[in-house]
């Protein structure tokens, strides 16, 4: 469970989840005798997404709750993301980085005719006035692929908008775990340079525990942390990277990260101590962005109970990286 405090619904209702896992088995895959339709649950700082089964799959912050930690002045984050037996496997402005939650996408380091910072660190740009701000949220009819959300977030300055941001969620759950996909699909109103950077972007902060692991289809990863302030010391890119951690109860839990190959070129900032995984798109090159030109960004999770699924998670990112580079609605 993460280190926090929230308002009393959003808190109830995650610390119900996080108890039943300590008290129930994992559950029986979904069967012809659960209802058939997937829905949204919505509470004071967002909505939760629900399997046919009755189970909660991730929660997606629209905005910050009033008494947590959080110091990034956005949200907009999926938080909680759980395991199918319930086990939380992010967390929100933790201690040791106020800034972070769950699983967003922002940068430190946005150059226009000013700066900005909407990651909320503030050590390269100003955070003050920089927000992204929730502005729709849909579910759609389920296909083939999965279960599809569309949530629409603008990035602003005070009151000017400065990108659009859309975001297409795909959720299936499989018998390895929760399968999300997401695709970003950003669209600036004016020229803007992300500088190169040895962190940024899209952002996992994985519950931490005592002995956490990340994992790499090669196996366990040995190779000396990245620094934050050196790009050149990124971790090579993988076809996933898993951080997993010990859930409770003699169980294990954890969540894989996998960046499609039609992303800008990406190494990554992964850090066993804090739970964080980041595929990095800026650690060789500066990012430019033109007026009205999306850029589009493909990543995917798997939100596992048990050790990281190695060989599911191979073929899972088999088939990821060879889907088209754009299947968002």
């Amino acid at each position: 469970m993460s280190r926090h405090r929230l308002p009393n619904p959003l808190l109830a209702a995650v610390a119900a989840v996080a108890t039943a896992t300590l008290t129930t088995a994992a559950p029986a895959a979904e069967t012809a005798a659960t209802p058939a339709a997937w829905s949204l649950r919505d509470h004071p700082y967002g909505t939760t997404l629900v399997s046919p089964a009755g189970r909660d799959v991730f929660g997606y912050l629209k905005i910050k709750p009033l008494d947590s930690p959080l110091t990034a002045n956005s949200a907009c984050c999926l938080y909680p993301v759980l395991t199918p037996s319930g086990v939380p496997v992010v967390e929100l402005a933790p201690a040791d980085h106020r800034h972070h939650r769950g699983v967003f996408f922002a940068w430190y380091h946005v150059k226009g005719t000013e700066s900005h910072d909407f990651w909320g660190w503030g050590a390269h740009a100003p955070t003050e006035g920089r927000r992204i701000v929730n502005s729709g949220l849909a579910l759609l009819r389920p296909d083939t692929r999965g279960t599809p959300l569309r949530i629409e977030n603008d990035w602003m300055v005070g009151k000017t908008t400065v990108m659009s941001e859309k975001l297409a969620t795909v959720t299936r759950v499989l018998p390895e775990g929760h399968w999300i996909e997401l695709t970003f699909t950003l669209v600036p109103f004016s020229p803007l340079t992300v500088p190169r950077a040895a962190f940024s972007g899209f952002c996992v902060k994985a519950t931490v525990a005592p002995d956490i692991v990340i994992t790499a289809p090669g196996g366990p990863v040995t190779v000396p942390a990245p620094r934050h302030d050196d790009p050149a010391t990124g971790w090579p890119d993988a076809a996933w990277y898993d951080c997993s951690f010990s859930a409770g109860n003699g169980r294990t839990a954890g969540i894989a990260v996998l960046s499609h190959p039609s992303n800008p070129p990406t190494r990554w900032h992964n850090l066993a101590g804090i739970g964080m995984l980041n595929p990095c798109h800026l650690m060789d090159q500066p990012l430019e962005l033109k007026p009205g030109r999306p850029l589009t960004l493909r990543y995917a999770l798997l939100a596992h109970d048990g050790p990281a699924p190695a060989a599911a998670l191979n073929a899972l990112a088999t088939a990821f990286r060879a889907s088209p580079a754009s299947p968002a609605r």
